[in-house]
């Protein structure tokens, strides 16, 4: 499985990154078996093909789980936290080549399905959730028209040349952030609170 997180740039403060799994049935002979499953997730190593991928022609991949999960119930949302992950790829030049699920019992006839990206239920479909924080630097030389037009909410931060802050405060839609800078050179921080939810 993989998802595109190309749209959000490097430098972005990534404060959670959720994988939800729908898992629709089991195929465990037993329920104690069942009860065991651990399901683990690995990232590839390289990359591969949606409709090409088969489990002898799967790339190689890591040998430590990123994140681990066993609701051990069928009809049910699986939660995966894929926070580090996600942050890797966005700020650390990691690879995104996807990832594999993995049961911890592979022994027996033991199964679990979850809905694919493909599924005819829409609503069930795998989904990765991203909150983020996008932080915007502006230098504002004065005197200038002192006038910045902002869409939405933002949290305002105003510094000074040597980094000391002079005003912290909060703007909403089409406010004007003007007469509010200081004679001088100010740095204004503005910081936007988002989520993306990514689906497949």
């Amino acid at each position: 499985m993989s998802f595109d997180v190309s749209s959000i740039k490097k430098g972005t403060k990534i404060d959670s990154a959720i994988l939800y799994l729908y898992a629709k049935n089991c195929t465990a002979i037993q329920s104690t078996q069942f009860t065991n499953v651990k399901k683990n997730i690995f990232p590839f190593s390289a990359a591969w093909g949606w409709f090409t991928i088969t489990w002898n022609n799967c790339p190689a991949y890591s040998s430590t789980p990123i994140a681990s999960a066993g609701t051990n119930q069928v009809n049910v949302w699986e939660v995966y936290n894929l926070t580090d992950y996600i942050n890797g790829i966005v700020n650390n030049n990691q690879s995104n080549n996807g990832f594999i699920i993995k049961s911890s019992v592979e022994s027996g006839v033991v199964g679990v399905s979850f809905e694919s990206p493909y599924s005819e239920n829409a609503k069930n479909k795998p989904r990765l959730v991203i909150n983020y924080e996008n932080t915007v630097d502006l230098k504002i030389p004065n005197p200038v028209l002192r006038e910045i037009r902002v869409s939405n909410e933002y949290a305002i931060t105003l510094f000074n040349i040597q980094g000391k802050v002079l005003k912290s405060f909060t703007i909403k839609d089409l406010k004007l952030l003007n007469t509010i800078a200081p004679i001088g050179f100010t740095i204004a921080k503005i910081n936007n609170q988002n989520i993306k939810i990514l689906k497949r």
